[in-house]
């Protein structure tokens, strides 16, 4: 049943008794999660104070937004149809300020966790979900109240909303993301992180563009700028903590690799081709403040005199996976 609002009555007409008697008397919640187990849940905590109802998908926690105007949302970012960050966007562009607490997945970088706030969200909540703090956070939207209209967001909405499909982009959109980044995280308080690849083998990187749509998140980027070289744009991650990504990246490009190699040896008459060179990959971190300092600072972007700043700089990280990954091809 569609969530109903209802102008509240004056103190003296509107107890605790008529709240129990009608439960449409209570504050609407919209509960927009993926999974039922998880909706049903956040629904029995939540239905003991308000009135609850619920969104399987994206376009659905819309529809019902927009019609209904629910006192607050509950949505998590990974939905079908459309994403929850696209619901927040859909929502703000159309006036609708209805307070949203996004439902996040704990992770490691602290971008993660302010993310939903910089696109428009209300308040952030990590899963799995507390009794207690979900409650308590509802609690706290619901007195608020309707939000103010936020300031200009399309700039962020760039750098986290990925307006194509793809995590490979060319060269000039890559340092416009490399802008970006820098903007909006002077501004909230985050930094990012450039990584620059190497290979001596031939096809690497081609491999490594193909994988990246699943090791990269939506607003990482990948871009390759020479035969032998790449550069990707971790959004939020400091340069320590490049390691991670680039070994999520190894991992998915030895599958892909061994995948192909596996496909080959069982066509039927698989043509004879010389024994594939040894994958190959080494990497450097650099904080993106002196990345993009040495780019900008020429009219026309030189990324072979870059890659050659960047090893004169001292580096927060350095690391090669070469060794292993030759272990890895059985070289």
């Amino acid at each position: 049943m569609p969530c109903k609002r209802t102008m509240q009555p004056p103190d003296d007409t509107l107890d605790s008794t008529d709240l129990e008697s009608d439960p449409h008397l209570r504050p609407c919640v919209l509960v927009a999660l993926a999974d039922v187990e998880e909706r049903e849940l956040a629904r029995g905590w939540l239905a003991e104070g308000y009135h609850v109802e619920t969104a399987c998908d994206g376009l659905e926690a819309l529809s019902h937004t927009c019609t209904h105007l629910p006192s607050a949302l509950l949505i998590e970012p990974e939905l079908p149809n459309a994403s929850g960050y696209s619901v927040i966007r859909a929502l703000r562009s159309a006036g609708v300020f209805t307070p949203v607490l996004v439902a996040v997945q704990h992770r490691a970088r602290a971008v993660d966790r302010i993310r939903p706030l910089i696109l428009g969200a209300t308040d952030a909540i990590s899963k799995p979900l507390n009794r207690f703090e979900l409650c308590h956070r509802i609690q706290s939207m619901v007195q608020l109240g309707r939000g103010e209209r936020l300031p200009e967001l399309r700039e962020a909405e760039l750098l986290f909303l990925a307006e194509t499909n793809s995590h490979v982009v060319a060269p000039q959109s890559f340092l416009e993301q490399c802008g970006r980044a820098l903007r909006i995280g002077t501004r909230f308080g985050f930094e990012s992180t450039l990584v620059s690849l190497e290979t001596r083998s031939t096809g690497t990187l081609e491999a490594a563009s193909d994988v990246a749509e699943k090791a990269l998140r939506i607003e990482d980027s990948f871009c390759i700028v020479g035969p032998h070289r790449g550069v990707v744009l971790l959004i939020g991650s400091r340069p320590r903590e490049a390691r991670t990504v680039v070994r999520r990246l190894h991992a998915d490009l030895v599958q892909h690799v061994q995948k192909a190699e596996t496909s080959h040896t069982e066509a039927p008459h698989p043509p004879e081709t010389p024994e594939p060179e040894p994958l190959d990959l080494g990497w450097y971190a650099h904080p993106l403040a002196q990345a993009y300092e040495l780019l900008s600072a020429r009219l026309e972007p030189d990324w072979e005199e870059l890659f050659q700043d960047l090893q004169w700089m001292r580096p927060a990280r350095v690391g090669s996976l070469r060794h292993r990954l030759r272990l890895l091809r059985g070289s």
